[in-house]
């Protein structure tokens, strides 16, 4: 499949910035954190309340962070924000994500994870944020991810999930932005979004999607931003679109 390297985060997972350890941090929690640095990693805070931060996001990312290295996430029950790209956590290590039942922002990105670990995550109904890019998910994934349905972000790109999949979308109505860059989809997969009228950014790079699909799209009218790069969309088809489309910004 195509991929788009350089991509990996553009699309509504907040970058985190990350502060030292406050010094109140209770002492367990303090040896958490050192054991999240050690490896390599990195934490984030709520500081909403400056003198009682609260650690809500963990980034361990790289070769070197596997399903061993999950075993501090134990002592994290209501982490919210959890960052595993180009990670070797494998489908078995994602029992212990499936533990926090608080999540919100999951990056799983770049990593071997497939249908039998995201099984395992069908139980975090609060997800709103979730990156799958570049893993070995396919259509049977999409069974689970379509009841998430506070879905504000997904990104499915340079996956095995195709037409048939993707009509699992058309459950995820909070979606703000999509990406199916890079996938195996064509018109059909737009009439499934045709109803996500809450989208703002849809990726559909390196697809093989034609004029006659974009008519599918004419009511999305919130779409702030369009990607057709390397498609079957001709300039023809794109300004047709335009018309009924006037402030979104269509790229091809």
């Amino acid at each position: 499949m195509r991929r788009f390297p350089g991509l990996l985060l553009p699309l509504g997972l907040v970058l985190l910035t990350w502060p030292a350890v406050p010094a109140a941090e209770p002492d367990e929690q303090a040896k958490v954190i050192a054991r999240i640095k050690d490896m390599g990693g990195a934490v984030e805070y709520n500081t909403d309340d400056p003198k009682r931060p609260v650690l809500v996001g963990v980034t361990l990312t790289g070769r070197k962070v596997n399903d061993f290295s999950l075993s501090v996430l134990k002592d994290l029950p209501k982490l919210k924000q959890l960052n595993l790209s180009k990670s070797k956590v494998s489908d078995d290590g994602l029992e212990q994500v499936a533990a926090l039942a608080d999540l919100e922002v999951l990056n799983l990105a770049n990593t071997t994870i497939g249908d039998a670990g995201i099984e395992r995550l069908k139980g975090l109904r609060r997800l709103e944020v979730v990156h799958l890019d570049a893993t070995e998910v396919s259509n049977k994934s999409m069974e689970h991810i379509k009841k998430w349905d506070r879905l504000r972000t997904l990104t499915l790109g340079d996956t095995a999930i195709d037409d048939k999949g993707t009509a699992g979308l058309k459950a995820l109505t909070r979606l703000q932005v999509l990406d199916l860059r890079g996938l195996d989809v064509g018109d059909d997969s737009l009439a499934h979004v045709r109803r996500l009228f809450t989208l703002q950014k849809l990726y559909l790079n390196g697809t093989k999607v034609t004029d006659a699909g974009l008519d599918h799209l004419k009511d999305l009218d919130r779409l702030q931003e369009l990607y057709l790069n390397v498609t079957k969309v001709t300039e023809s088809g794109a300004r047709k679109l335009q018309k009924s489309l006037p402030k979104t910004k269509i790229v091809r």
